[in-house]
């Protein structure tokens, strides 16, 4: 029972991070005391480090068998949440795009990945739970995604308001 609530604190930690990755990046490139990027020009830089980033979990993605069959899947599962957590606290301390924010945005992408691929739910439920538990799992994921928008639109509002 406590790794399965162990499996969705994970979840819930792991979509709050890509929510991140979604919904406040274009606050912190285009703000004059972070990456001080013209608006116009923050669309196409978004999408082109979303690129790239995704073609790194790609590669990851064909790398994690392997992976995983050396080392288990805890090694591989801390080491990616510490990653993404790391490159997370460390966007705010550089300020230009290329190489420091492409970097931490592909270390986010690298870190949480391997949470969103790694199967562990038949490990921890009955089979004939295995749906009940997903569905429990996509409420976590939902509430992960209201409480990272709700403070992340609350850390804007105080920048905005420091500005």
């Amino acid at each position: 029972k406590t790794n399965i609530i162990a499996y969705w604190l994970l979840s819930f930690v792991n979509w709050t991070c890509i929510n991140f990755i979604f919904s406040f990046i274009t606050e912190i490139l285009s703000n004059p005391s972070a990456y001080n990027q013209p608006m116009d020009q923050v669309p196409d830089l978004i999408g082109r480090i979303g690129m790239y980033a995704e073609i790194c979990a790609i590669i990851q993605g064909l790398l994690m068998g392997v992976i995983i069959d050396t080392l288990g899947r805890k090694i591989p599962l801390i080491f990616g949440q510490i990653e993404a957590a790391v490159a997370i606290a460390a966007i705010p301390l550089f300020t230009q795009v290329y190489p420091w924010f492409f970097i931490c945005r592909c270390l986010i992408s690298l870190g949480t990945v391997i949470a969103v691929n790694m199967p562990f739910l038949p490990d921890y439920v009955d089979k004939g739970s295995i749906g009940l538990a997903n569905s429990y799992g996509q409420v976590i994921m939902s509430s992960a995604l209201i409480f990272s928008s709700t403070g992340l639109y609350q850390i804007s509002a105080q920048i905005s308001d420091a500005h």
